[in-house]
């Protein structure tokens, strides 16, 4: 069986080209570690999580099945590659592999709105697209590292092109900064092992710094 593509993708085909990392800095202490001077933050994956190259990104997205068929083409043409990714397990997995990914996008004509707003065009996609959609967090507003951002979580089934299909849990972040918008996805089982808890989440979350 093909490895499924499990990370939330429906966003990547929003708006304008995203601001792609050239360089994974890793101390010799954390290799989990990683910052962006030209996205200007820093953060930290679980420990234990492997980072994602460009070339395993682009191959996990063709393995995912949409209803939308059109919307999928759009993706296979037009979504750009996250600032960083990654993922619980060693890429191929033979199941839904847990992951996080970040993307930074100019904000252009969404300059203006808020960060809920923003999320209120993303969320329809996520309904149209998925069998057995739930929403489990409505779109709530908070503060990542002193900005603003907004968020919202959601339950549906996933299928990739051999048919099997797995249910799949996924939250969905924005971050607005400047004429800049940081986007934040994860992805993973509902429950069991592979469920990214909200231990994790937070963990990783409060990691996060914008930097100057």
């Amino acid at each position: 069986m093909k490895y499924l593509f499990s990370v939330v993708i429906l966003s990547l085909v929003m708006l304008s080209s995203a601001i792609s990392a050239e360089v994974i800095s890793d101390t010799p202490t954390k290799s989990n570690f990683f910052k962006s001077n030209m996205a200007r933050i820093e953060l930290e994956v679980p420990k234990g999580w492997h980072f994602m190259n460009n070339e395993t990104i682009a191959e996990r997205r063709a393995t995912v099945k949409l209803k939308d068929k059109e919307l999928q083409d759009a993706i296979q043409k037009r979504a750009s590659i996250p600032l960083v990714a990654a993922t619980m397990y060693p890429e191929p997995y033979e199941s839904l592999n847990p992951s996080i990914q970040v993307l930074v996008k100019p904000l252009g004509k969404l300059k203006g709105s808020t960060p809920s707003q923003v999320l209120g065009i993303i969320k329809p996609f996520f309904e149209k697209s998925f069998d057995e959609y739930e929403l489990l967090e409505p779109i709530t507003e908070f503060q990542l590292d002193g900005l603003n951002a907004a968020r919202f979580s959601s339950r549906y089934t996933v299928q990739n092109q051999e048919g099997t299909i797995f249910p799949s849990k996924s939250i969905m972040m924005v971050v607005f900064r400047g004429d800049y918008m940081y986007q934040f996805s994860f992805s993973s089982a509902p429950e069991g092992k592979n469920m990214l808890s909200k231990e994790i989440v937070n963990r990783f979350l409060n990691s996060v710094h914008f930097t100057e």
